[in-house]
């Protein structure tokens, strides 16, 4: 790496976001990722060619120890987020009136099947502590659990399931209004019937 493109890195890596943003949009960088571009061009691929070669698709790349560092530089990167998020709704900057094609669908789709294992997972995970045999079913059995704690208990083994259902029942608005009252001390035997329903539904039916 030549010593201004070192520079250049190392400035980047330094500035704050709101230096990056301006950043942004300097004929600089311009000059440097259309280069890049057109060296991909040149050596006969694509851009998502490119990223799809070097996203852990080639067994020669994942064993160099060049695009090791870059695939970990990346992943552990303060841009990976915001990449992440113009790749789903790209910003329309400057009043250009300009609709950049997004790959909504996909990131949706893609986010709710991550979504649906998880929930998957987790679910699963509630057997221990959700199954009551039939014969060991009776007032004294109800009467002797702890509410509380099976209640924590599911809140951290089923923690994604638990935050889907306390962001449906109590919007950021009403959290932010709401400086007094705890909503999930109303809410948790809510939340938690709504975990043992899932619960029942998916495993203990046939």
């Amino acid at each position: 790496m030549s010593p201004g493109a070192q520079s250049f890195r190392d400035s980047f890596a330094n500035c704050s976001k709101a230096e990056r943003d301006s950043l942004g949009d300097s004929v600089d960088l311009y000059a440097r990722a259309m280069a890049v571009l057109g060296c991909i061009e040149e050596q006969g691929l694509t851009l998502a060619i490119f990223l799809w070669v070097i996203s852990w698709n080639n067994v020669h790349l994942i064993k160099d120890n060049t695009a090791r560092h870059a695939h970990t530089a990346l992943m552990n990167s303060e841009e990976l987020p915001g990449i992440l998020k113009n790749w789903y709704k790209p910003p329309r900057k400057h009043n250009s009136g300009v609709r950049t094609q997004a790959a909504h669908e996909v990131m949706t789709g893609f986010a709710l099947g991550i979504t649906f294992g998880i929930l998957d997972n987790e679910i699963s995970a509630l057997a221990n502590i959700m199954s009551l045999p039939q014969e060991h079913l009776s007032e004294e059995t109800l009467l002797s659990i702890h509410w509380k704690e099976l209640i924590s208990d599911v809140q951290e083994m089923a923690l994604t399931t638990w935050r889907i259902f306390r962001h449906t029942a109590y919007t950021p608005l009403q959290d932010s209004r709401n400086t007094i009252k705890d909503p999930d001390s109303v809410g948790h035997i809510l939340y938690y019937n709504h975990v043992y329903i899932l619960y029942y539904t998916r495993l203990s039916l046939p």
